[in-house]
C-alpha cells in the first residue's frame, strides 16, 4: 500500500512541477479562443451569461481566487496529478485504459 501512496505522490509532484511547452500553450490559447468564439454568442444569446461590472475590490478579487483555486487547481490536480499517469511513468496499455 505504500507503494501506491508513494506512486501517487510522485505523480503529483510531477503535475505541479511540469510546465507546458510552447506548443502546448499555442493550442490551449487557440482552443480557448475557438471555445469563446462559439459559445459566448450562444451564451449571452440565450441570456444565459449577463454582463454584470463589478466595482468592489473585495468582489474582484475574492471571484479571481475563487476562480482560480475551484476549478483550476483542485480539479486538475485531481484529475491529472492522480487519475492519469504521467507520461514519464511505464504503464501497460490495459492499466492505462482502466
Amino acid at each position: 500500500m505504500r507503494w501506491i501512496g508513494q506512486r501517487i505522490m510522485l505523480r503529483v509532484v510531477k503535475s505541479i512541477r511540469t510546465i507546458p511547452g510552447r506548443e502546448s500553450w499555442f493550442w490551449a490559447v487557440g482552443l480557448l479562443l475557438l471555445y469563446g468564439l462559439i459559445y459566448l454568442p450562444i451564451g449571452f444569446g440565450s441570456q444565459f451569461l449577463t454582463l454584470d461590472i463589478q466595482t468592489s475590490g473585495w468582489t474582484i478579487a475574492s471571484v479571481i481566487v475563487r476562480a482560480l483555486i475551484m476549478p483550476g487547481m483542485t480539479e486538475e490536480l485531481f484529475f491529472r496529478g492522480l487519475l492519469i499517469p504521467h507520461s514519464s511513468e511505464t504503464v501497460r496499455v490495459i492499466d492505462r485504459w482502466l
